[in-house]
């Protein structure tokens, strides 16, 4: 129902994007905002923007395979066309020195656990979520 904030744990191994996903795939979920998320994490796939030649811009892939506190994450689902949803969310994460390191999640393996707290804006039928 929109305006419904929607409280999910993430259990050790789950995978945060496609855990959402499959979260949106089953309550019809057509645009959300993520108020919250707290964890752990000890894989993590990002990537951020970095000016490339000629000021063009390019992602950045970077692989983290380490305990990882996930400090935030913020985000939202968003429609496409064709009845498609986008998961596009950014990730702020510490290791165990305090040393902060972020940008655009592509993927994350979950640690110890999860805790995601979403607001949901807009539900709809015939959503395709693959």
């Amino acid at each position: 129902m929109a305006g419904e904030i929607l409280y999910h744990f993430f259990n050790p191994g789950d995978l945060l994007i496609e855990t959402i996903q499959q979260i949106s795939k089953k309550n019809k979920i057509r645009k959300a905002v993520v108020l919250s998320f707290i964890g752990s994490t000890n894989e993590v796939y990002l990537s951020n923007l970095t000016m490339g030649k000629n000021k063009a811009l390019k992602k950045t892939p970077i692989k983290l395979d380490k305990a990882l506190e996930i400090i935030s994450m913020t985000g939202h689902i968003i429609p496409l066309e064709a009845n498609n949803i986008r998961v596009h969310m950014h990730i702020t994460l510490a290791d165990n020195n305090g040393h902060v390191i972020g940008g655009h999640l592509d993927e994350a393996t979950i640690l110890t656990g999860g805790y995601l707290f979403m607001e949901i804006l807009e539900q709809g039928n015939g959503a395709n979520y693959d």
